[in-house]
């Protein structure tokens, strides 16, 4: 099996050649390409980032997007938020527990510091400028959107895990394997299209949240359950 191949800047940013924060970023999608066997990265356009919710997190992946952060980590596409795990601006009238919302906000700090846009939804592409474009390579861990990229659209992402599309971000690169690979379906004609499209956004965060619950490792978490 051929080995992953990496460009000369690629192989810089993985050395460290940029910090640490990216070094780490650059670490987890070339172990994920060399898992699935991609034959080299591919430069995306976009990044959307599933289990965002402290339930996901628990104490444990708050502490790492803290210091993913402090290394200097820094996204450098686009990036949005699927929703947190409570109202962001309305948590104490809607009797949110002070011990759930102040780790909740700190996480959201850190994806801000790295400069992810808290867009709080499940459907990125309903948000001016972020609307994909047929051929675009995304790196998209909200379930429902990934399928309307790929077959409403043209555009080729796979189901990426929270940490896979962070650290796809901040890079600036995906794994070219699976959806994201030359295989990637397109949508064809507008019936079946017009179909998928409601039946994706309807789905909202659900289709994805138990999967994710498990897509931050369990070494980031410290609590268990499911969320957004």
């Amino acid at each position: 099996m051929p080995d992953l191949h990496l460009t000369p800047a690629e192989e810089a940013l993985l050395a460290g050649s940029a910090g640490p924060g990216v070094q780490k970023a650059m670490q987890i999608v070339v172990a994920l390409g060399r898992i699935y066997a991609a034959p080299d990265l591919t430069p995306i356009t976009h990044a959307q980032i599933s289990g965002v919710s402290y339930k996901n997190l628990g104490d444990a992946g708050v502490d790492f997007l803290n210091h993913w952060a402090a290394e200097g980590a820094s996204v450098r596409v686009p990036t949005t938020l699927n929703p947190a795990g409570m109202e962001l601006e309305r948590w104490q009238e809607m009797g949110i527990s002070p011990d759930f919302a102040r780790p909740q906000l700190i996480a959201i700090s850190a994806f801000r510091q790295m400069g992810v846009t808290p867009t709080m939804s499940c459907t990125p592409y309903l948000f001016p400028g972020i609307a994909p474009r047929r051929g675009d390579h995304l790196a998209w861990a909200e379930s429902s959107a990934v399928v309307w990229a790929n077959s409403v659209v043209g555009a080729y992402t796979n189901r990426e895990g929270g940490p896979s599309a962070l650290a796809a971000a901040i890079v600036g690169r995906t794994a070219r394997y699976g959806s994201d690979g030359a295989t990637a379906s397109l949508a064809s004609a507008t019936g079946s299209a017009a179909s998928v499209t409601g039946s994706a956004a309807s789905a909202g965060c659900s289709a994805g949240a138990s999967a994710d619950s498990a897509a931050w490792p369990s070494a980031w978490r410290s609590s268990s359950g499911t969320g957004t």
